[in-house]
């Protein structure tokens, strides 16, 4: 190619990176997106045989005609997401979790597996200095799979991201629960900034096991969002059904509804994240047995 040609691909390339930030297309880079459109714009440059005289502006008439054209196909093109950043939910059902039977020995989680083990999360919940309702959480463990399942292996403090980017969802499970402490469930939470909506739950020995939720803004509790749903002691294995439409959380554990619609007035899509966490009892014991999540329409 001549030098004229190779400079309009430089300028056609600046322009769709400027015009990807101008529309807040923040996804990240996708290569063969760019190679297409340069190329494209290129064969039409060429074909309009830039005469290179300059505009009342002093850039050529030619490239604003360009520039013009890439705006027009990022102005009408969907959002690209890659697929290791934001990755779109299948209408069908994903399987994130389902192990069969094995040894007792713990065994971490392959890179392959759609659940990811977090080494790094810090929030505040609304209450730090209780015993047991959800406070100062900053992971100081990891899960792994042992028993057929997959279960809390080191530390007090773990987190698990079970998909990164999710709107309107389904999500359904086989977990066991036992003895006493706390586990919370992360939603549209945006890692980034530390905003979201927490579901989280503690077991006590004389006070019950009281549901809670609350909005985070800036790895936070916004003050007064903390609400007490109801008293619901999970043990054993239990069915359990999440689903948000239309920002409204439905949790169902087994045949109980803990949260029928409740409106999530600033959710954003986002990732969901379970969790455990320290208690006066300790972190509660759980065994996940499966996973499957499937994107919805409101």
């Amino acid at each position: 190619p001549d030098a004229r040609l190779d400079a309009n691909a430089k300028f056609i390339v600046r322009a769709f990176r400027c015009g990807h930030q101008f529309l807040g297309c923040r996804t990240g880079w996708r290569p063969a997106t760019e190679t297409g459109i340069v190329g494209f714009c290129c064969r039409f440059l060429s074909a309009a045989e830039l005469s290179g005289r300059p505009s009342s502006s002093g850039v050529p008439a030619m490239r604003v005609a360009t520039l013009s054209l890439m705006m027009a196909f990022l102005a009408v093109c969907p959002d690209q997401h890659r697929g290791d950043e934001s990755p779109g939910l299948s209408p069908r059902w994903t399987t994130l979790l389902r192990v069969t039977p094995s040894s007792r020995q713990a065994q971490v989680l392959s890179d392959s597996s759609p659940l990811k083990r977090l080494r790094e999360l810090q929030f505040t919940g609304p209450m730090p200095a209780h015993p047991f309702v959800l406070g100062n959480f900053a992971v100081d463990g990891e899960f792994g799979l042992v028993n057929g399942g997959l279960e809390l292996v080191q530390g007090k403090n773990a987190a698990i991201r079970l998909v990164e980017q999710a709107d309107q969802f389904e999500l359904e499970g086989r977990i066991a629960m036992k003895d006493y402490g706390g586990w919370f469930l992360l939603l549209g939470w945006n890692e980034e900034f530390g905003n979201g909506y927490a579901v989280y739950n503690c077991t006590m020995k004389q006070s019950g096991s009281p549901w809670f939720i609350t909005e985070m803004r800036g790895r936070n509790a916004v003050e007064d969002t903390n609400q007490e749903l109801k008293q619901l002691e999970w043990r054993q294995f239990q069915d359990v059904k999440i689903s948000v439409r239309d920002s409204q959380l439905t949790f169902k554990l087994g045949v109980q509804t803990v949260l029928d619609a409740e409106s999530l007035p600033n959710y954003q899509p986002g990732a969901i994240i379970f969790g455990v966490y320290d208690t006066r009892y300790g972190p509660r014991p759980v065994h996940i047995q499966s996973l499957r999540i499937r994107g919805v329409t409101p």
